[in-house]
């Protein structure tokens, strides 16, 4: 992508224009060289500076230029929590927060710590309905076990389309290779309808990364092809909020408990939001609305 391009160059150095490609016009493209980190990229600017094509690198050095670039990339973000979306890559606000422990991803972080320690990497889909608590407990998962992340906008890959798709799996492929994340997260991937687009970049972070933890509310709309255990290991059902979480949030409070206690986590934490901001009567009294919103919701 442009914005990955003009952020790996401002860490170029030693740089050179390759005259036998310039026609001497200003106007001109022009070819240039430069050392990322002692290895050798190309790029085609404007004479002005502008990037215009690349960065390139040499073939025979694939493994250390993008050893090079993710070393730049982590660098320049200073953080070990990524997103790469429609913003390009920047730093992943979703893992800031700070979530409750839920039993069945508590219990889930030491099974996985012992196949990462012995060596097997691990590949995790998360099946639910929306509301359940797999997006935070996917970010419980890889905090708790220490990883460096990189959560991939996977709309980008449902909204694509064919013409843009190419250069996107690109994009994605240099970026994964030269990041070489610990922790892949791929959310609500039963978004992409168009399999082969889904089916190549899972091959690439099983190849790549030690852990990929992906989530799905409908694993209805998904094909074989993509559930095989060639593609992920394990499917784990997230059925319904965590009770322990439930209960953290509202108390002990059996009233609340029996009235919102078993709708999905975003309705509860906007309860609480309404609590503290307005008040327990205040926030009671909009619980008919919030379990009017909650049957449309599932209606629609």
């Amino acid at each position: 992508p442009e914005s990955l391009g003009e952020l790996i160059l401002k860490h170029v150095r030693q740089v050179s224009l390759v005259e036998e490609y310039w026609d001497q016009d200003i106007t001109s493209e022009v070819v240039c060289l430069g050392l990322l980190r002692g290895q050798e990229i190309g790029w085609i600017s404007s004479f002005d500076g502008k990037l215009q094509d690349g960065p390139y690198m040499r073939v025979d050095k694939q493994d250390e230029t993008h050893a090079a670039l993710g070393a730049c990339l982590w660098d320049e973000l200073g953080n070990n929590n990524l997103v790469f979306g429609t913003n390009g890559l920047t730093v992943d606000p979703l893992a800031k927060t700070s979530e409750l422990a839920t039993a069945q991803f508590s219990e889930l972080q030491g099974r996985i710590r012992a196949f990462l320690q012995n060596g097997q990497s691990r590949s995790l889909l998360f099946s639910g309905p929306p509301g359940t608590g797999k997006s935070t407990g996917v970010r419980q998962l890889a905090r708790g076990l220490r990883l460096r992340t990189l959560r991939v906008e996977i709309k980008m890959l449902a909204e694509s389309d064919r013409r843009g798709m190419q250069s996107l799996t690109a994009s994605l492929d240099t970026l994964v290779r030269a990041l070489s994340p610990e922790a892949l997260i791929l959310d609500d991937i039963d978004r992409v309808q168009e399999e082969d687009k889904l089916l190549h970049f899972l091959e690439l972070t099983k190849r790549t990364c030690r852990l990929v933890l992906a989530s799905a509310n409908n694993l209805g709309d998904m094909t074989q092809a993509t559930l095989r255990p060639g593609r992920f290991d394990e499917i784990i059902e997230v059925t319904k909020p965590d009770a322990n979480v439930v209960r953290a949030l509202l108390g002990d409070d059996e009233s609340l408990l029996t009235m919102i206690g078993h709708l999905p986590m975003a309705y509860i934490a906007e309860f609480v939001n309404r609590r503290e901001a307005l008040g327990r009567e205040v926030a009671v009294d909009e619980i008919p609305r919030l379990l009017e919103r909650f049957k449309r919701s599932k209606s629609d």
